[in-house]
């Protein structure tokens, strides 16, 4: 039976060439161009905090929904004669997605470092507030690790609810979680505003998009604590790892049950 090597293989060759590979630039891309357009010398904490307040979670949902085509519905006849164990299937679906979510936020974080050098090369033009390299490959990582568990999420929705309803809901709880509960003490127990408070301490960007310093409207002192990092990060992560295990397990138990 093909292993998870093959079924990977299969998903890169699958969308190789396709709008769904080429998405992980070009959204960057246009965030980052959109950013410079309107918002000048904030292009940089404008890129990042339109990225993670709203635009990631409706790409990742987009994503998600695009690995589940038709014929990997559940029930599919030509899925289940294939000798390929549904949970694989599965499993390389999320390997796949969890790669383009890494790529993207890499894309992002050359962008943004791109355009600021450019800017302050061609125009003389400083940022409000630079954000530094080291900050930018902070971020990155962490958003790709504390955004993770949306990939099953958005994927079993998909199946469950449809495309619009995965999209919306996934938007609608990622906006909620930005601009509320990040600034909240019950930010933990709230996987989408991770992000958002992360960022707080890491580029020091507040989740309305001002500078996390003294007298910006929402800043309080607590949220520059980089001791929030870790319990942040392993939170998302036990979220993914509890959510990935029960979507693989539920989509087998489905396709078992079709294929009787």
């Amino acid at each position: 039976m093909p292993n998870n090597n093959f079924c990977l293989a299969a998903e890169k060759l699958k969308f190789r060439h396709t709008i769904t590979e080429r998405l992980c630039w070009c959204v960057p891309l246009l965030l980052t161009a959109g950013a410079a357009c309107l918002a000048g010398d904030y292009v940089q904490i404008d890129s990042f905090n339109w990225w993670y307040a709203g635009i990631l979670p409706g790409f990742l949902t987009l994503l998600g929904c695009q690995v589940i085509g038709k014929e990997e519905q559940v029930g599919n006849q030509l899925v289940l004669t294939l000798p390929v164990d549904p949970v694989r299937v599965w499993d390389a679906k999320v390997i796949y997605c969890a790669r383009m979510l890494a790529v993207s936020n890499l894309a992002l974080g050359i962008l943004v470092f791109t355009v600021e050098a450019l800017a302050e090369l061609l125009f003389g033009a400083a940022q409000i507030y630079e954000i530094r390299p080291s900050q930018i490959f902070a971020a990155c990582i962490l958003l790709s690790v504390c955004c993770l568990w949306q990939i099953p999420v958005c994927m079993w929705m998909k199946l469950r609810l449809g495309m619009l309803a995965a999209f919306l809901l996934n938007l609608v709880f990622g906006i909620i979680g930005t601009v509320y509960f990040s600034l909240t003490d019950w930010w933990l127990l709230y996987p989408h505003a991770v992000p958002a408070r992360l960022m707080c301490a890491v580029i020091r960007v507040l989740p309305n998009g001002l500078v996390a310093r003294e007298g910006s409207l929402t800043f309080s002192p607590e949220l520059l604590e980089m001791k929030a990092v870790i319990p942040g990060a392993a939170v998302c992560t036990v979220v993914f790892l509890t959510v990935w295990v029960l979507t693989r397990r539920w989509y087998g138990r489905a396709a078992s049950t079709a294929l009787h």
